[in-house]
């Protein structure tokens, strides 16, 4: 699989497994990533640690992507559930003010790439 984000010639994202951060930390990105969409769904700490042990997802599989500036500010996220012989791309965000910086295709690609790498039979999308 190859996936390429070039970023207008230079590195402005960088990649971390989900599971470096809080429960706490995963929710207030995950809010901020989807408050603008159709339906925002916002969660709660509890709510998210529910959703993330109902649909096993697996935190060290999913992934946050941050500026690389001095902030270190998450401006997306995405989540990768696993089960049996099978994985599935859940609840990825990006900031509003972030897209078209290609945040969303990368997660997409790490998401898919850490799949690949737990050598399950499928991945959904």
């Amino acid at each position: 699989m190859f996936c390429l984000f070039p970023y207008f010639g230079r590195e402005i994202l960088k990649i971390e497994p989900a599971d470096t951060y809080s429960i706490e930390e995963l929710t207030e990105a995950y809010n901020q990533t989807r408050q603008d969409y159709i339906v925002p769904m916002p969660m709660t700490t509890n709510r998210l640690q529910e959703y993330v042990q109902a649909y096993d997802v697996d935190l060290a599989q999913s992934c946050v992507v941050l500026e690389t500036d001095d902030s270190d500010l998450i401006i997306g996220l995405g989540m990768l559930g696993t089960r049996e012989n099978r994985s599935w791309i859940t609840r990825v965000g990006v900031l509003p003010y972030t897209r078209k910086l290609g945040a969303g295709g990368t997660i997409i690609c790490e998401l898919i790439k850490n799949s690949e790498k737990i050598k399950l039979g499928e991945t959904w999308l």
